[in-house]
């Protein structure tokens, strides 16, 4: 492994490596009633919603990375080219379903909380691919 990769991995995969390990690990504090919890429940509110917005600070967190990830050098370079049409082919899936959907009278509001999860997946996807 390069000295120039190892620093990389150090700094950017480390810090999004604890990130990822946060939210994998936080808890909501009323679970068991909140008589018991382990220290992950102060975590929680890291990617509990906020209310004026559909997002929460995790979102907002990945949304930063991974525009930070679109300029950087290493992004580029060696990439999987069927991961990449895979990743394409499967967005142009979920936006043809939110159209039709709109189309045939659905609400918007409503799709983005069905596939939020998916669409984060793939923003994940692509920080990952980016950072290690």
């Amino acid at each position: 492994m390069s000295p120039r990769l190892r620093r990389r991995l150090s700094t950017w995969g480390v810090r999004f490596g604890l990130l990822v390990f946060l939210v994998l690990t936080a808890e909501p504090p009323t679970d068991f009633a909140g008589r018991w919890h382990t220290p992950m429940a102060y975590a929680f509110p890291f990617i509990e919603r906020i209310r004026s917005l559909p997002l929460g600070p995790w979102d907002l967190t990945m949304g930063a990375i991974g525009i930070a990830a679109l300029f950087m050098p290493s992004t580029w370079r060696g990439r999987a080219r069927a991961l990449d049409v895979a990743l394409l082919a499967s967005l142009a899936g979920i936006g043809a379903a939110i159209v039709w959907g709109a189309v045939r009278g659905g609400d918007i509001r409503q799709s983005y909380f069905q596939v939020a999860a998916l669409l984060q997946m793939f923003l994940a996807t692509h920080v990952f691919t980016a950072l290690f």
